[in-house]
């Protein structure tokens, strides 16, 4: 009895295997990690489309004008953007950004993140925290009062209250 219940099982692992593995994305409509496939489409054969699963977003901030320069930043992200495109991560790399590129950036960065299952966000070069929230330092900043220096720098709570609302993702 034991090894006939063994059987049934190993034949309907099987079958299941089989008739789900020959399925594409396209027809079960879900998205295959880091895998490549042919799609058939009724007019032609698209080959071998590589599927992104994994974002990332990389600041270096080093060469700041008005607060005191910083030597390893911008090599920090050298080298992590390239770990990332080993393992391929589609990349955006900015390199000593000011306010509006930082804000760009990340809004970008969120607005993609709908189209993969993994988004990592690095960044190296001069951090802040007032108040109680983490800023980034953009590379123009001019320090001044409190209030002017606040609006003068990205909030991290902004990109961290934009990726909450993704669910189901891995965000580092």
């Amino acid at each position: 009895v034991v090894l006939l219940m063994f059987l049934f099982s190993f034949l309907f692992f099987l079958v299941f295997f089989f008739f789900f593995k020959q399925k594409t994305a396209y027809e079960i409509g879900v998205r295959l990690v880091g895998s490549e496939m042919c799609i058939r489409d009724r007019r032609k054969i698209i080959s071998e489309v590589r599927i992104m699963d994994r974002i990332a977003l990389v600041i270096g901030n080093s060469d700041y004008s008005n607060v005191g320069k910083l030597n390893n930043p911008k090599n920090d992200a050298d080298d992590i953007a390239s770990i990332l495109n080993k393992l391929n991560f589609d990349v955006t790399k900015i390199m000593d950004a000011n306010l509006i590129d930082i804000q760009k950036s990340v809004n970008d960065f969120l607005q993609a993140l709908d189209e993969y299952a993994v988004g990592v966000f690095f960044y190296a070069g001069h951090g802040m925290q007032i108040d109680g929230k983490n800023f980034i330092v953009p590379i123009d900043l001019k320090l001044s009062d409190k209030s002017k220096t606040m609006v003068s720098c990205y909030c991290l709570n902004s990109l961290l209250e934009g990726a909450s609302s993704y669910k189901g993702k891995t965000l580092i």
